[in-house]
């Protein structure tokens, strides 16, 4: 499951703009031995609604990012990978990003596994 950008847009023609952009968490995963990126990575969100399987960002075939939820409210992510100890990140969230309000960033989370 790929979490992309979403506009969600209310109404019609108000004075006040009522469109907003939820924009996922940016997950970075590095070797904490090497600094060297980890492209394959298992990365899973759990939030009151359930569990969801994050994947790499396919834009991004570089820089090694993954997608958080694009969902609102908070979740925990669970970075693994064989041969690695496994990495928690508490309070994840998507960024809301209104048309009127100021330009918002996605949250930037950079995760370091640490070897077995």
């Amino acid at each position: 499951m790929s979490c992309l950008s979403v506009i969600v847009s209310c109404g019609g023609s108000n004075a006040r703009c009522n469109s907003f952009f939820v924009l996922p968490a940016v997950i970075t995963v590095t070797n904490g031995a090497t600094n060297a990126p980890i492209c394959d990575a298992e990365l899973t969100a759990t939030g009151p609604n359930g569990e969801l399987t994050l994947t790499k960002n396919p834009d991004d075939s570089s820089a090694c990012t993954y997608d958080g939820p694009g969902i609102t409210g908070s979740v925990t992510v669970t970075v693994s990978k064989s041969g690695f100890q496994k990495a928690t990140v508490p309070n994840v969230s998507a960024t809301i990003q209104t048309c009127d309000g100021p330009k918002e960033s996605p949250q930037l989370i950079s995760v370091q596994l640490t070897p077995n």
